[in-house]
């Protein structure tokens, strides 16, 4: 503004402003029917000065749809004419800017796995879980039935089956329970939802159980002791041919304190060899033993290929302790270092 003769010049001055054009929405109808019509439209605000870059839509593999309708500066809309189920994921609306908006098509579709070359392999003891764990696609975590099948053989349901993630790319997990020697070779895994099916196959490669010592112990004894002495128990078991049997002593844990260490008497591991082991009860104080209990012995029977012995004896556990002569209770663990235990008893001595 400037003032000539006491009069005032005005100056008209013109600012541009200027922005970006944004992107407002998009819509995908969510779920649908396989084969059914789906139009996906993204709506936007023109920038200024106005862009007449139109936003590209794209499928959930990255891939630009061609652009069937176009609504200048307001939508642009895509239509797949029928849907497929490998079709589900994320579609992406991306403009010039870089700005972009996502929502995720699912489709109404039986679960479906992922793919291998060849079937897994899942190397396994004999007695032992299974834990499988395979990626899905699937519009839903809903699981109506799961199972297992070896060729025409009777079906074995899953355990602890569930699907977790978000639609439509999940994660399955599932249980195959107490493998046996019999669920050896191909397996299909059938998966059942509210729409459909899908099945995968897998191979069981089963071992024998061959581990220094049972990943829980086979049986639990409750015995008493007195003054550092731990009354004999006999045990029973069924083992097959090259089994091994250990017996550890431990005393309950208490919160906040270690259990007292036990010596192990007898070995550790006790091997099947047709003899006879004697032990003479020398750990235990000449005041506390008892007629019965001053040898501890074992008998194991040497046995063929596919066949059963039954191994038996009175075993002494002795604490490192005996300055007090209150009475305590101990646990004995049977364990298993080779093979299986199919059958354990106890019964305390008298």
């Amino acid at each position: 503004m400037t003032t000539t003769g006491g009069h005032v010049d005005q100056v008209s001055l013109w600012v541009d402003v200027t922005y970006d054009p944004s992107l407002t929405n998009l819509t995908v109808p969510s779920p649908v029917d396989e084969n059914a019509s789906v139009t996906i439209v993204c709506f936007w605000e023109n920038g200024y000065p106005p862009n007449n870059s139109v936003p590209d839509i794209f499928d959930r593999r990255g891939k630009r749809f061609s652009v069937k309708t176009v609504s200048p500066e307001t939508h642009v809309s895509y239509t797949i004419d029928s849907v497929q189920c490998d079709d589900a994921g994320n579609i992406v609306c991306k403009n010039s800017t870089g700005e972009s908006l996502s929502k995720t098509l699912l489709v109404r579709c039986g679960p479906s796995f992922q793919t291998f070359t060849d079937p897994p392999v899942y190397k396994v003891n004999s007695g032992s879980d299974l834990l499988l764990e395979f990626a899905v696609r699937s519009h839903s975590k809903e699981i109506q039935l799961c199972k297992f099948q070896k060729g025409t053989s009777p079906s074995k349901p899953c355990s602890n089956e569930k699907l977790t993630g978000s639609p439509p790319d999940l994660m399955f997990y599932a249980s195959f329970s107490d493998v046996s020697l019999s669920d050896k070779g191909l397996q299909t895994l059938t998966l059942i939802n509210d729409v459909g099916s899908g099945q995968i196959e897998f191979v069981i490669s089963v071992t024998e159980q061959d581990a220094n010592f049972a990943k829980t112990p086979l049986g639990i004894f409750l015995i008493v002791v007195n003054a550092g002495i731990v009354a004999a128990i006999t045990f029973r078991v069924i083992v097959k041919r090259r089994q091994c049997i250990a017996l550890l002593c431990r005393r309950p844990a208490t919160y906040g304190n270690a259990p007292i260490q036990m010596q192990r008497y007898p070995d550790r591991q006790l091997p099947l060899q047709g003899q006879q082991r004697e032990r003479q009860g020398e750990h235990q104080p000449a005041a506390n033993r008892r007629s019965t209990d001053t040898t501890s012995s074992n008998t194991y029977e040497s046995v063929s290929d596919g066949e059963v012995s039954t191994v038996g004896g009175s075993h002494l556990c002795v604490a490192n302790t005996e300055t007090e002569s209150t009475e305590d209770e101990y646990y004995l663990h049977p364990v298993a270092s080779s093979g299986d235990l199919h059958e354990l008893g106890d019964q305390p001595l008298e």
